[in-house]
């Protein structure tokens, strides 16, 4: 028995995916938002798992337009490597991903920056083993005085002995504003990227850049509609390739905007026509062209055996080419002996097809491969499975994500991301990793008095809203109407009765009763139905009210928040320090005629003072007595007390094992919870290490291994014992630790498998967890932005119920229509009974014993946000 408010009125604006980078091992891709944030997420093999671990919040006017990773050397190697960003600010920023802070901001001496490319693995190491990192040679002729300098800085550092040669350097060629193309290095992981050449300058912009394999070339393409060929030794330019003869338009209304050099030889263009080029490398002949997009390409891709292109572009469609070798034998059986001569003739790119799941344009394509296995895949002996049902996602995801394979990944201003199987991508459905991207952090202060009023605080990137919300619900009594675990719209509540239910005494809604009668039928198998036609018991709710709006007055980027339990205090941080601020609730009342007074609610916003010495804050929370609190950062979990700000205590996050953990050393706090009866808090790492504190006794009480290969995503205390805590998992899975005893409670242990296939089949991943705030309360409802669950952990989970399901009144009649609008389905019955949204959920979060309140906001409200697309092709013309 549960009610469902709705609200919607929630402001939703994701940006733009901007630029997509694979790390070194592959397992983490980094995605660039119009917006500045750098968001990284895990890379997984099936259909769950997909979870962005660490957000970097952006900063105002600096949007990023390029990504690149690099090897880490040095005693502070990981496997990820080192993150590069650059934007069209001019700057080349590394970040250090343990502090989430810019580790080192370079200038790019060119202007803006349209594109970052580093070296292949291949002439890295080929340049390593000669001992000076193919970096130290003079520069013939050029036509910018950057090249003097670069040339004079590598002369003293050749002086310098045998330092320089020793280091494992890595090439990162920039394409700039000015028309140069720029040469960086990242050596030792204490140093940064250090700048040591460029190329002559050219008319126009340099859009894109490429390497080859060898590292001996560089191919630039610019925004005067040529590819220009550059030994990276000489400095010198071999050849000039017109883009344009062979598409449809050539000179400066030309750009190309991606290049690509395959392993075979071949150098891919995507141009602003529309075009996909295949070049001679050697010499810069055009092989073939395919015009297959009706906008501009925009990226382009290749697999792991340089096989298969793909192409991108402002049309949103991802399309596929594959090399065919048309090679031909005589009749006798023996080849040509001119065939080996001209081995590129035999080679010839075919057109496979397309893939439109974009709605807008397609700006960034990479190539990832999944390593980390799912948990909980174990088919179960001696029991038929059921049949899929028809509100189970129809995507065969799961057919063709397996450990190891590549995929493809976009991402486009529709903000989505979406994967396919880089070697079979005309076989199955693209996969929609980011249902709900860019989703605003959602904080509920629950009740507040007995009238109902609540606060709900909503983060966004530069403000903050705070939200009056009316969950009334004292004239309905949950037990006495008995209705289903519906969607109800918060403000119109409708009810349907159980079977064998009649309204006797008819509670009163709004002061008046309402007299109904319950219409019993009889249905084909002869089993009664209840139903109504009028019998609905409404209330007029009161509609949520803004209170205030916190705007940030810096150009950094909120990167977290926290309201208090009483709604009296809102803080926020950024990346610069921590705010805080105390808020005040007051009624106005107006008169709108001699008879008719309203009154109205208010938020005063005070800013209260706190120490210069509190750092930046990547995670915070009040305690739930509102007395303390918490900001969470890289190893170091400060408590503050509200009424003067003063430094309680400092508790020191030990750091994750060498050989442990998800991703190494990296250990920033994503999230924090504390008990009911403020004794514990837990603090998740993105190493997915989860740390538990006792606020009691000051001291750290104990670290919790990484558990089934994934971070946790959410974690919360039961209000009815404070001991338990229960985490969700990147894997779907659900844990309930006992943390006073340091291990997992029976229940968990009982029902461990059966519960990680049923959450197996549960759509989307878990974001969030919610707990009744009754503390006789057993039940738990986990939910992503697809569906919720609700699990009573009193009770044992079965694999299959055996409960019949209840048919609706639409199908009870034979009709096969869809439900109303204002029911919802719920499958599997019994103690696992999940509920799938229709639009995508932002947060869900318990108003009373049996009252949730759910966020929700309609995806095609959010597309109308964002910018129409350059191109969208309409049926018939």
């Amino acid at each position: 028995m549960l009610e469902v408010h709705r609200w919607r009125q929630i402001d939703w604006a994701p940006s733009a995916v901007i630029a997509l980078a694979t790390s070194v091992d592959g397992t983490v891709v980094a995605a660039a938002r119009e917006n500045g944030s750098i968001e990284l997420w895990n890379v997984a093999p099936g259909s769950v798992g997909w979870h962005c671990h660490l957000t970097i919040p952006g900063k105002e006017e600096a949007a990023v337009s390029s990504l690149v990773w690099c090897k880490a050397g040095g005693n502070q190697s990981t496997p990820l490597g080192r993150l590069f960003s650059a934007g069209l600010d001019g700057f080349i920023t590394e970040w250090n991903l343990e502090t989430l802070q810019p580790k080192e901001i370079l200038e790019s001496y060119g202007g803006s920056v349209w594109q970052l490319v580093v070296e292949p693995e291949e002439a890295s190491e080929n340049s390593a083993s000669a001992g000076n990192g193919a970096v130290h040679s003079k520069s013939g002729d050029g036509s910018d005085d950057d090249e003097n300098s670069s040339t004079d800085r590598e002369t003293d550092d050749e002086e310098n002995g045998a330092t320089v040669c020793n280091l494992v350097e890595q090439r990162v060629a920039v394409g700039c504003d000015d028309g140069c193309v720029r040469i960086f290095t990242v050596g030792d992981s204490h140093a940064g990227m250090v700048y040591r050449k460029a190329f002559p300058r050219v008319k126009g912009r340099v859009l894109s850049v490429a390497w080859s394999l060898d590292g001996a070339r560089i191919y630039a393409g610019g925004s005067d509609g040529c590819i220009r060929c550059w030994d990276t030794t000489s400095v010198r330019e071999l050849f000039r390739i017109t883009a344009g003869l062979g598409g449809r338009v050539s000179g400066p209304e030309l750009c190309v905007w991606s290049l690509l050099a395959l392993r075979n030889g071949t150098v891919v263009s995507g141009d602003s026509t529309g075009s996909v080029q295949f070049w001679e490398a050697e010499h810069g002949t055009l092989l073939q062209q395919h015009s297959k997009h009706k906008a501009d390409v925009l990226a382009l891709a290749a697999s792991p055996s340089h096989k298969i292109v793909f192409a991108a572009g402002a049309d949103g469609q991802v399309t596929s080419y594959q090399i065919v070798d048309e090679s031909k034998k005589d009749n006798d059986g023996f080849r040509s002996p001119f065939e080996d001569m001209i081995p590129r003739v035999r080679n010839r790119w075919i057109y496979v097809g397309y893939k439109r799941c974009h709605t807008h344009d397609v700006r960034a394509l990479a190539l990832a491969f999944p390593v980390v296995h799912e948990e909980g895949q174990v088919e179960v002996t001696g029991r038929k499975r059921r049949r899929r049902n028809s509100f189970q996602s129809q995507n065969d995801y799961k057919k063709w994500a397996q450990p190891g394979i590549p995929m493809l990944i976009s991402g486009g201003n529709d903000c989505k991301l979406f994967t396919y199987p880089a070697e079979a991508f005309l076989a199955f459905h693209p996969h929609d990793i980011c249902n709900a991207p860019q989703r605003p952090q959602i904080h509920f202060a629950g009740d507040l008095s007995s009238s109902g009023l609540s606060v709900l605080m909503a983060q966004h990137s530069t403000w903050i809203d705070v939200w009056k919300m009316s969950t009334n619900r004292s004239a309905i009594n949950d037990l006495e109407l008995g209705y289903e675990f519906g969607k109800q719209v918060l403000g119109k509540r409708k009810f349907r009765d159980e079977v064998n239910y009649a309204v006797v005494n008819p509670p009163k809604i709004n002061g008046t009763a309402e007299n109904k009668t319950i219409s019993v039928n009889a249905v084909g198998n002869g089993r009664p139905t209840v139903y109504r036609s009028n019998q609905v018991a409404s209330t007029k709710g009161i509609a949520p009210a803004l209170l205030a709006r916190i705007k940030c007055k810096t150009v950094e980027h909120i990167a977290c928040s926290a309201i208090s339990g009483n709604g009296s205090f809102v803080a926020f941080s950024d990346r610069l320090k921590p705010r805080f601020f105390h808020l005040e609730l007051k009624e106005e009342h107006f008169s709108i005629s001699r008879k008719v007074s309203k009154s109205k609610a208010r938020g005063v916003i005070t800013k209260r003072k706190l120490p210069n010495s509190l750092p930046a804050a990547q995670c915070m929370l009040f305690t739930p007595d509102s007395t303390r609190l918490v900001l969470g950062s890289t190893q170091q979990i400060l408590v503050v007390k509200v009424e003067n700000g003063e430094t309680l205590h400092s508790f020191e996050v030990p750091p994750p094992p060498s050989s442990g953990g998800v991703k190494g050393s990296l250990s920033p706090i994503n999230s924090m919870c504390a008990s009911a009866d403020s004794q514990w808090l837990a603090a998740t790492t993105s190493s997915g290490y989860i740390h538990v504190f006792s606020l009691e006794a000051l001291r750290h009480h104990w670290s919790v291994p990484v558990m089934d290969g994934t971070v946790a995503t959410s974690a919360v205390f039961r209000p009815s014992t404070g001991n338990l805590l229960i985490v969700s998992t990147a894997g779907n899975q659900l844990h309930v630790l006992d943390v006073e005893a340091k291990e997992l409670t029976d229940w968990s242990l009982a029902n461990a498998e059966v519960l990680s296939q049923r959450l197996l089949e549960f759509p989307g991943g878990i974001t969030g967890l919610s707990v009744p705030p009754s503390p006789v309360s057993t039940t738990i409802i986990a939910y992503s932005s697809r569906a919720m669950v609700q699990i009573d952990m009193s009770k044992p989970v079965k694999l299959y119920s055996t409960e019949p399901k209840e048919k609706s009144h639409s199908q009870t009649n034979g009709s096969k229509g869809p439900a109303n609008h204002n029911s919802i389905a719920r499958l599997h019955f019994g103690n696992f009974a999940y509920v799938p949204f229709k639009d995508p959920v932002v947060f869900v979060g318990h108003t009373a014993q049996s009252s949730v309140l759910v966020v929700e906001k309609s995806w095609l409200e959010v597309l109308r946000q964002i910018p129409a697309p350059v191109y969208r092709h309409l049926y018939g013309t």
